[in-house]
């Protein structure tokens, strides 16, 4: 793409703009025609040539398909205290809800290789304890069975993050590995891919040709859990494989400890993903990825360390990184400490923000915006009396959005009326602009007034930016119209805006939410009958009001929140529709 290029140059960016402006058609041409899909990417793309740089999962707004693709997400510099290894790998999160730095990629080789179908997703990258397990464990079952390769599937994404295949993956420890298998003879094969195996061991589909090879299956868990150095957390398989490996461990004498591990992490997950045609590995958070702000969630073991002291330390050098001479190692450890997240860390961040570089108090404002704590929001919101950077306006006006409460509401309404709200630069997008992107994601019907008098202003970004606030939060585009255009004619202004009006005041007094199922209607998705799977298939629409909001009922009615509404619409779509499929008791 040209445009995401240009924007490390905002000189050639300004003429690039410059020219787009005059060769936009006429407003006759635009004023009946359904835009806004076109303008929001364009817009989009403007806003991101004048923000610093936020990565993917700091983005709290939904993306246009323009800024969106399947390749992996950008790996931002993870932020290393003084004096540690910058050559290793790192998880941060949970296995759900995470990422990585310093990836490892898996490589084939002639004992282990990634399925043809999964190798085209480019989810081959993991932590370096994952890798070094899979790789021990496929060795082992080589050299016992000579010439067996091991065969993988999804691994995570560069830089991790979600991906639209699962709802895990995210944080560099889960791997999901093909069964071994044979023929009716007993004979070993390379399987045709992840096949479904019945509580017998054989295959649901090609009439049971395909058997799980029980002795080697058994080889590669008896290596997963015969191993200290990478603690194994779960293999997820379904129960009547579960049974079955169980038994040939048995059979074959196996040691007890192997035995009682084996029986501890093999679990299914669920009557509805069963993984009945493939292993689900999950490991451990070492202790440098507890450092780094790793979480273990759900079962623990015998063999589950305790990071406490990690922690501890972690946390001691963070706050003595403070005290540095250097900008740039004060906001890194202010990053760090967000990443472990302590209660020292949300004070530390308080006091941050009264540090004299304006990007380690971007920092300290992006840390207090995701604490959650009394504390910080009262000094968000007093931050904005008193700080005059662009920059760390910018980050303390969308934290200040993601916080709940009507008094954040009615706070980004009077934001819109301030003089400076309309002030950019290099560095920032104008502050109206951000507010009005709060006030669309937001929902509120009350804000509804201020957008129709921001249709209205004399910049067109903000127009257009307004428009896509009211398409979000009434679920529609009642009076389609080209707000962005830079030449508007007065008359047809006047036209859209009563025709606004009018639809408007034809609806009055309805709720939020009979306002938006009626938007889903109206786009083809009727909700009375199965909503959940209506609302996945939403989630891959073409209009982006119609996508953003059936994927915010979808998470606010499961309380499942991957970060789709930063993924394609097509893979949006593939991860819901899979997902409601798989747990219809999330939705009763």
């Amino acid at each position: 793409m040209i445009i995401p290029a240009i924007t490390r140059h905002p000189a050639l960016l300004r003429v690039v703009l410059a020219a787009l402006c005059l060769a936009w058609p006429s407003p006759g041409a635009h004023a009946s025609s359904a835009g806004g899909e076109d303008e929001r990417a364009i817009l989009d793309q403007w806003e991101e040539s004048f923000r610093p740089r936020v990565y993917a999962w700091e983005r709290a707004r939904p993306l246009a398909d323009a800024e969106l693709s399947a390749r992996p997400l950008t790996e931002p510099p993870f932020p290393w205290l003084p004096g540690e290894d910058r050559t290793r790998s790192a998880s941060t999160g949970t296995a759900t809800d995470g990422f990585m730095w310093n990836t490892r990629r898996v490589e084939d080789s002639s004992y282990m290789r990634t399925t043809p179908r999964h190798l085209a997703r480019g989810l081959q990258y993991g932590g370096e304890p994952l890798l070094r397990l899979l790789d021990e464990a496929a060795r082992r079952v080589a050299a016992r069975y000579p010439g067996t390769v091991t065969w993988l599937g999804n691994l995570g994404r560069d830089g991790g993050g979600d991906i639209p295949w699962s709802v895990s993956h995210a944080s560099g420890r889960d791997a999901d590995i093909v069964f071994f298998m044979t023929d009716p003879s007993g004979n070993p094969v390379v399987p045709p891919g992840m096949l479904s195996m019945d509580d017998r061991g054989r295959s649901r589909a090609y009439g049971g040709h395909y058997r799980f090879d029980l002795p080697r299956n058994w080889a590669f868990v008896e290596a997963l859990v015969g191993q200290t150095q990478v603690p194994v957390q779960y293999v997820f398989v379904s129960n009547g494989l579960r049974e079955l490996l169980l038994q040939e461990g048995r059979r074959q004498g196996a040691d007890p400890h192997v035995m009682d591990a084996a029986r501890r992490v093999m679990r299914q997950p669920g009557p509805e993903i069963p993984h009945d045609d493939h292993y689900h590995l999950r490991v451990f958070c070492s202790a440098f990825d507890v450092s780094a702000g790793c979480v273990d969630t759900g079962l623990r073991h015998p063999w589950s360390r305790d990071h406490r002291e990690v922690l501890r330390q972690t946390e001691e050098r963070a706050l003595a990184a403070l005290r540095d001479d250097d900008p740039a190692v004060r906001r890194r450890a202010l990053e760090r400490l967000r990443l472990i997240g302590t209660a020292r860390g949300v004070s530390a961040a308080i006091a941050a923000t009264s540090d004299p570089s304006p990007w380690v108090r971007a920092e300290a404002v992006l840390s207090l915006g995701r604490a959650g704590d009394a504390s910080a929001r009262e000094r968000l919101f007093a931050l904005w009396e008193t700080e005059d950077d662009g920059l760390v306006l910018e980050r303390a006006l969308r934290a200040i959005g993601d916080l709940p409460g009507e008094d954040v509401d009615a706070f980004l309404l009077r934001v819109l009326g301030r003089p400076d709200a309309l002030r950019g630069g290099w560095k920032t997008p104008s502050l109206a602009l951000v507010a009005l992107d709060a006030i669309g994601e937001r929902r509120s019907l009350a804000a509804v007034p201020e957008l129709l008098r921001s249709l209205e202003h004399e910049d067109r970004s903000h127009r257009a930016r307004a428009a896509a606030a009211l398409r979000n939060i009434v679920n529609d585009d009642p009076v389609p119209f080209r707000w962005g255009h830079p030449d508007l004619d007065a008359r047809e202004l006047s036209a859209a805006l009563e025709g606004l009006h009018r639809w408007l005041a034809a609806r009055e007094g309805m709720s939020l939410r009979t306002l938006q199922e009626e938007g889903f209607r109206r786009a083809g998705y009727d909700l009375r009958h199965g909503a959940a799977a209506a609302l996945a298939e939403a989630a891959g629409d073409e209009r982006l009001w119609i996508r953003t909001n059936a994927q915010r009922w979808l998470m606010d009615w499961s309380g499942n929140t991957p970060r789709s509404l930063q993924w394609s619409r097509q893979d949006a779509r593939r991860y819901w529709v899979r997902w409601v499929r798989r747990n219809p008791h999330r939705f009763r």
